[in-house]
């Protein structure tokens, strides 16, 4: 980063992907012939397909060891996968504690990683909070129809191996989330004084 002050990315403009409903079905029902996919169908898909292996391990844990068993089994992923992350992340900066201002950056780029549904979510940040607002998640909008959102305790697993890793991090505020019914997620971590 340079030496500005980060400015979060508030908008999706710059992203592939965003194909309308019309189009996702044709999408999903293999109806789109080779030579006319786009690269939007292509990343549309990768984003999908990403969660789509994702649920159906934990449709299948749920199946044969029960609802209990697979909430556990998505908190352990999200722990992995947010360990995995961080601690790169971490590494590349040299240190064992970002400031509000490098986990707000972590975020946006974190979140444009993952693909379409991510591409809307920002960060908005303090020196002491990092918030997130996300209007879809791809952990719980693009689940399997009527299938229970693991959400909550996948994102509870990356908090885990944040708070672990990072040490600048005090706690985490968790103001609405799309799995508890609300129309966004807001939350974000706290952040020890500079």
């Amino acid at each position: 980063m340079k030496n500005e002050k980060y400015q979060s990315t508030k908008t999706n403009r710059f992203y592939p992907g965003r194909i309308s409903e019309e189009r996702a079905k044709q999408l999903e029902s293999y109806l789109v012939p080779i030579d006319e996919l786009t690269t939007d169908d292509i990343v549309f898909n990768l984003t999908r397909a990403r969660t789509a292996w994702l649920y159906a391990l934990l449709g299948y844990i749920e199946r044969k060891w029960g609802e209990k068993e697979a909430e556990e089994a998505a908190r352990t992923i999200g722990y992995y996968m947010g360990r995995a992350q961080m601690k790169r992340r971490l590494q590349a900066l040299g240190t064992d504690r970002q400031t509000a201002e490098q986990m707000a950056h972590y975020q946006d780029i974190n979140h444009a990683y993952g693909g379409v549904t991510s591409s809307d979510n920002y960060s908005e940040y303090d020196d002491e909070n990092v918030m997130i607002y996300r209007k879809s998640c791809a952990f719980h909008n693009l689940r399997p129809p009527g299938m229970k959102s693991y959400c909550r305790p996948i994102i509870e697993g990356y908090i885990t191996a944040y708070k672990e890793l990072d040490k600048g991090i005090v706690g985490f505020k968790d103001e609405a989330c799309l799995c508890k019914g609300d129309d966004h997620c807001y939350g974000g971590f706290i952040y020890k004084k500079p």
